[in-house]
């Protein structure tokens, strides 16, 4: 995100929204199979309304970011949220050991 953020070739903002797209795909589906793989059977279907909140929020952060772009630009925040998601993904993967020892 950080690379399509200040990307001034086409075709490299193309290649980079791909793979994006993928990564994001990714993402959902390891995300839904660890909940359905670690939740007990009487909690799941909490734990996936609680889950499926996420495309609630995203609606949320859509409206924070436009906000961001109305005062700073598209291009800088869409770069500064891709530095803060870098940020918290590196600092969730030292101070939480239980991620790193996921089967």
């Amino acid at each position: 995100m950080f690379g399509f953020a200040f990307s001034v070739s086409w075709y490299l903002s193309l290649a980079l929204m791909a793979i994006g797209g993928l990564g994001q795909t990714g993402r959902m589906a390891l995300g839904n199979t660890l909940l359905q793989y670690y939740v007990d059977d009487n909690y799941r279907g909490r734990v996936m309304s609680i889950h499926m909140m996420d495309f609630g929020f995203t609606s949320l952060g859509v409206f924070v970011v436009a906000l961001m772009v109305e005062g700073l630009g598209v291009q800088w925040s869409l770069g500064g949220i891709a530095l803060i998601l870098i940020f918290l993904s590196l600092f969730m993967l030292a101070f939480s050991p239980s991620i790193r020892t996921l089967d």
